[in-house]
Order: C-alpha cells, then structure tokens, then sequence
C-alpha cells in the first residue's frame, strides 16, 4: 500500500470533511480518484463501511466523467447512506451522463421519497428537458403518497420551483 493510499485511508476514517480535506483532495485528485474508486467499490479490505461512505461523498468533489458509472451503480446499493452519497456527488458531476443516472434512479417505484427529495435538487443544476419531466412524475406521486404530511405544500413549492427554474434556462 503506497503512502497516498494510507494517507487516504487514514483521512477517510476521521474525516468530518472540513473545506481544507476538500481542497487537498481536489488539488491531488489525479492520485486520489482511483483508490476513492477502488473504496467506493468496496475492492480496499482495509476500509471499513464509514470509510466507503466517505469514499463515495468525496467523488462527487474530485470527480469527471469516469466516476459516473461507479457512482450510478452505488444507486442501486441496499445501504441508504451510499445512496445519499452517490446521489449528491452524482449531482457535482457536471456531465449528462450524471444527469441521467439521477433522472433514471428519481423513476424508481420504490424510491423512498426522502430519497427522491434530494435527488430532484441535485438533478436542479442540469437543466434538460428530460429532468423536468422526471421531477414532474416523481412530483405526482409524492403528493400521492404523502396526502397528510405536514412539510407537503412546502415540499410541492420546492419541486415546482425546481422545475419552473429549469424551463426557465431551457
């Protein structure tokens, strides 16, 4: 294990992703992208699920194009907080690719809608006519299934803000 790999590893295991962890990661992230990849697909015995998780959150900082399938793949991932992580780093990725994994993962039937909330913010920056038209439908069925929810208008507001914003740059 070379001394980048150990001096990532140790930072993943106490990270709390301070702006200046952020930062040296991005300036070196030639070096650190494929062991952040190699954890965030679970291939380093020596890093723990936490650690994963962390892995998967800082692609999203140091990511281009060649992260997108790993993070896309993570969204099928039975634990939530890889999800949550693929998700958001997902929506750092300034490729249509990352647009359309989160666009194919918002029309999952069993997208929890916690999920599916942040999805539709992450999807806000891309902009495509196509991402309207997921929210839209994910929209529909969050106010299905959310009849009696307390946080419900204000949850439609940001959903139809989030579209209308979108229309507006299309």
């Amino acid at each position: 294990m070379s001394i980048q790999e150990k001096r990532l590893l140790s930072v993943l295991a106490g990270i709390d992703f301070e702006p200046g962890t952020i930062e040296s990661l991005v300036a070196n992230a030639d070096e650190m992208r494929p062991i952040l990849l190699r954890i965030a697909n679970g291939k380093e015995s020596k890093a723990d699920r936490y650690m994963r998780k962390n892995a998967i959150g800082l692609l999203g900082h140091v990511a281009d194009v060649g992260c997108v399938k790993v993070l896309a793949d993570l969204l099928g991932h039975d634990r939530v907080e890889y999800r949550a992580n693929a998700i958001r780093s997902l929506g750092r990725i300034d490729d249509p690719k990352a647009a359309k994994a989160l666009q194919a993962h918002l029309t999952k039937t069993d997208l929890p809608l916690s999920e599916g909330k942040v999805t539709v913010l992450c999807l806000e920056k891309f902009g495509p006519r196509a991402a309207t038209t997921a929210i839209k439908t994910f929209r529909d069925r969050f106010e299905r299934e959310k009849k009696t929810s307390p946080g419900l208008k204000r949850d439609l507001k940001t959903f139809d803000e989030v579209t209308k914003t979108i229309e507006t740059r299309t």
